[in-house]
């Protein structure tokens, strides 16, 4: 039996970003309801920078999405991962980008399976310190079912525990006095 995969890329295949995980809050899409989806993508041989310009690059972050006729996919949140500031630059740099979308069906939506397409647009910075712009085209399966078939509610397992919670400002302090010794 073949099996389609999760996601797949269709950009160029020396992009230096890889969507690494894809997460819904549900397992299917119910007609007339929605979800959220989270877009876990990873730098590689590249970091993302935290200010491109003197602007947040968090705001110069593009992403077109386009989805099936009856649903609806947007941009609700966007978020670095795994910070640090990068010794030789001195430039506060991630390692890792999420994407989280609020995506619709609507009553009428057609039932099955289908596809959400998007494009992103990043800056990002090589290992020897030069800049270069990123675009990532993404495609990525979306199942709708009617709106009285039962979904699983899926839990995400990369949240935060709590010990990682009570730690952070500890951590934070500590990077935020560091005396580089």
């Amino acid at each position: 039996m073949d099996v389609a995969p999760l996601f797949r890329f269709t950009g160029s295949t020396n992009s230096k970003l890889k969507l690494k995980k894809i997460w819904t809050s549900h397992s299917a899409l119910r007609q007339g309801s929605s979800f959220e989806m989270k877009l876990h993508l990873r730098a590689q041989e590249c970091l993302l920078p935290l200010e491109t310009e003197g602007e947040p690059a968090l705001r110069r972050l593009a992403l077109q999405i386009a989805a099936p006729p009856g649903m609806k996919a947007q941009l609700v949140g966007r978020s670095f991962d795994k910070i640090d500031c990068s010794l030789a630059e001195g430039e506060w740099t991630a390692h890792n980008l999420v994407l989280t979308l609020g995506v619709t069906a609507t009553s009428e939506a057609a039932l099955g399976k289908h596809e959400l397409s998007a494009l992103l647009s990043c800056d990002t910075i090589l290992l020897d310190g030069d800049r270069l712009p990123q675009k990532l085209s993404l495609k990525f399966p979306l199942n709708v079912v009617a709106a009285h078939e039962p979904v699983k509610v899926q839990r995400n397992t990369s949240a935060m525990a709590r010990w990682r919670v009570l730690l952070s400002p500890a951590r934070l302090m500590n990077v935020l006095f560091w005396d580089g010794s």
